[in-house]
């Protein structure tokens, strides 16, 4: 019974909410001057608000009360950590460090910061998933617990799995993660990772990882959603070799062509490779994702000296061109195609999500004979 009362205790933001204060109470309202300014900030966070097409939800305020100069600055989650890196970057190393802060329930210091991927995160069918959340700033036990749970209408919780109680699992997927298909791994003791052996498409939806209470006083977030979206293997791969057999100082050209569906908002490379002998695959040339060309470290010079061109036509072809052929360019090629997708704040990094190669054949290059001249 106890450790029943513990766990529900623990889990409750309510209980935690409401319990009653040691402190003592506020003193009276007092006015506030000040002489000068940068003397006192104020800081405050407005929202949420109804999101932005960029996924802003709130708005960070910060008021120089002096001047009552205002500046502001878009949130797509309001965290301690965030506010923190705002006051330092735009703040502090522009105007200097004010002699106090003050905050309405704003804490830009210590407090639980509970931290999932940025989303939405797009994922292939069939393939293994994994979501990493991380908690910081929090007090009380090292060892810190998680709940995974779906965000349904009306923000609803289907609970998935915890670290705490195992018996939260809700019985529609207990057989899913009775038999490993979903799963958690502990990480450290402040991160975990919610994973699925095949992800499913009717598993994209909104995930929220939470942290049940260990803190004094609740300060932060305990809890982060993010969004998982599931779309099927659409990556085609197919090659062809037009003349596989060349003579020395002809071109070789090297057909690709790679498509894939327009579910989600993704983006294809294409890579040439050749495989001499028994040696390993060595990197030609590569095109995209972001339409850069990256060429392999072994063929920078041949690139520069207009031996490799691209022949791009659209519609899924990729053709590149060898030109003036040489015996050492005799061997097996190899187009590999890639599925990407931006992730993180804006869209800056890059994640691969699928691979598909396709083996051209060989290219057999013949020595082309010199010609002997004879004194009669």
């Amino acid at each position: 019974m106890w450790t029943s009362v513990k766990q529900h205790v623990k889990r409750c933001i309510k209980c935690q909410t409401l319990k009653s204060e040691n402190r003592k109470p506020a003193g009276k309202i007092q006015q506030t001057t000040t002489t000068r300014p940068n003397e006192m900030l104020g800081v405050d966070i407005m929202g949420p608000l109804p999101c932005s097409p960029q996924r802003y939800e709130y708005l960070l305020v910060f008021v120089d009360y002096y001047s009552r100069w205002v500046e502001l600055f878009p949130l797509r989650k309001a965290t301690a950590q965030t506010v923190a890196a705002h006051l330092r970057e735009d703040i502090l190393t522009r105007w200097g460090v004010p002699d106090f802060i003050l905050s309405d329930r704003v804490v830009v210091g210590e407090s639980r910061v509970v931290k999932v991927p940025v989303g939405p995160l797009v994922r292939i069918e069939g393939q293994a998933v994994s979501i990493r959340c991380d908690v910081s700033e929090y007090q009380g036990p090292k060892d810190q617990d998680f709940d995974w749970s779906i965000v349904l209408a009306g923000d609803k919780l289907l609970p998935l799995v915890s670290t705490l109680d195992d018996r939260f699992t809700d019985p529609t997927v207990k057989d899913r993660v009775n038999s490993g298909d979903i799963s958690y791994k502990k990480l450290a003791d402040n991160a975990v990772e919610l994973r699925f052996k095949k992800v499913r498409a009717t598993d994209s939806g909104l995930y929220r990882c939470n942290t049940p209470s260990t803190d004094s006083v609740i300060s932060g977030n305990y809890d982060a959603n993010v969004e998982l979206k599931v779309i099927g293997d659409s990556l085609k791969v197919s090659s062809a070799i037009p003349k596989s057999e060349v003579s020395e100082g002809e071109s070789v050209e090297l057909q690709c062509n790679a498509t894939r569906g327009f579910t989600e908002h993704t983006f294809l490379s294409v890579t040439w490779s050749i495989r001499k002998g028994n040696g390993p695959l060595e990197e030609i040339l590569t095109v995209g994702p972001d339409h850069k060309i990256k060429v392999g470290s072994n063929y920078t010079q041949l690139y520069t000296d207009g031996g490799l061109r691209l022949d791009l036509h659209g519609g899924g072809f990729y053709g590149l061109v060898l030109k003036r052929a040489k015996p050492s360019d005799q061997g097996v090629y190899v187009c590999t195609g890639r599925e990407w997708v931006r992730q993180g704040e804006g869209g800056r990094n890059w994640r691969k999500i699928l691979e598909k190669s396709e083996e051209m054949g060989k290219v057999v290059v013949t020595k082309r004979m010199m010609e002997s001249k004879f004194c009669v």
